[in-house]
């Protein structure tokens, strides 16, 4: 088989990776364009506008990944992780409970250098909060499904954790105010995430800590990755005369660029077969199709039987 007809073929794992950036591409220049032919009389709406488009992007995205497995000899949506499933509950509680085991030292050290936390007055936009909670997710699909599960399937899990981590730290490089610390800090939060997506096969762990993170954190500490969500309720407000806490608790970044961060994922790191959660469903299903895939022709029983023999 030549090398073009391979890269053809659509279980291959350039064309798999390929197809998922292309169509997200597409779906880029799509909104794009509508945002450059926008009615004037809708910019009156514009912080609304933008959390609805921001939800139909990153909804279409799942979708772009769903119809990628969709195109595979021997799909099953199982191997994706993104279906929920009987322990997605204690897998998104999980999740949630790391976030905020990594942020509370964080607020208890901010409070120590000199800062407080004000109370303001809340401003809690629901499609604004659940725009923040559906793009969490979409990162982790986009990131650590398919791209993940198909680099893991060709080079190993180490690359392959190793490639997408570099990719996302990559891509929170163009928010405002990144910085050495901030993209150092997600590329370790990217490791993390994808060790717990590759050991337990479901995204949920990771997306839930993900998600809860972000909320938390543009509640009440303000901008996540260099971005204001223009979301508050108790802002964390930091000690100007402390020479510490910018480096310690970030800058206008956010929480993300200090080296406190570091620390806090750092001990996640160590931790991480604590948090993981195993969904043996998911796992099954990439072995049945990682099988059927490679060996179409051998009859499963007989495979395994004949492997057994010494």
């Amino acid at each position: 088989m030549s090398v073009l007809s391979r890269l053809r073929d659509p279980s291959h794992w350039v064309n798999r990776i390929v197809f998922v950036l292309a169509l997200v591409a597409l779906e880029i220049l799509a909104i794009g364009s509508f945002g450059l032919v926008m009615p004037f009389w809708m910019w009156d709406f514009l912080p609304s506008m933008s959390a609805l488009i921001m939800i139909i992007f990153w909804c279409s995205l799942v979708g772009i990944v769903l119809l990628e497995e969709r195109r595979q000899p021997h799909r099953a949506m199982m191997a994706t992780g993104i279906p929920p499933g009987a322990q997605t509950p204690i897998m998104i509680l999980r999740g949630v409970l790391w976030a905020l085991a990594m942020l509370f030292p964080m607020a208890i050290v901010g409070i120590a250098l000199g800062g407080e936390f004000t109370m303001e007055t809340p401003a809690v936009p629901p499609l604004v909060v659940l725009s923040i909670v559906i793009a969490s997710v979409g990162e982790e699909v986009l990131f650590r499904s398919t791209m993940l599960r198909v680099l893991e399937d060709r080079f190993g899990a180490g690359w392959a954790i190793l490639a997408t981590s570099v990719l996302f730290s990559l891509a929170h490089n163009w928010n405002p105010s990144a910085s050495m610390i901030s993209s150092v800090n997600t590329f370790l939060i990217a490791v993390a995430f994808g060790t717990v997506i590759a050991l337990g096969g479901s995204i949920w762990v990771a997306a839930a800590c993900h998600a809860a993170w972000n909320v938390l954190v543009a509640l009440f500490f303000g901008a996540v990755s260099g971005q204001d969500a223009g979301v508050g309720w108790i802002r964390y407000i930091p000690n100007d005369s402390s020479k510490l806490s910018p480096l310690l608790m970030g800058d206008s970044y956010g929480v993300e660029s200090g080296l406190l961060c570091t620390a806090v994922i750092t001990i996640s790191l160590l931790l991480i077969r604590h948090i993981v959660v195993v969904d043996p469903f998911v796992l099954a299903a990439r072995y049945r199709v990682g099988f059927g895939g490679g060996r179409s022709d051998v009859n499963p029983n007989t495979a395994m039987e004949s492997s057994n023999v010494a």
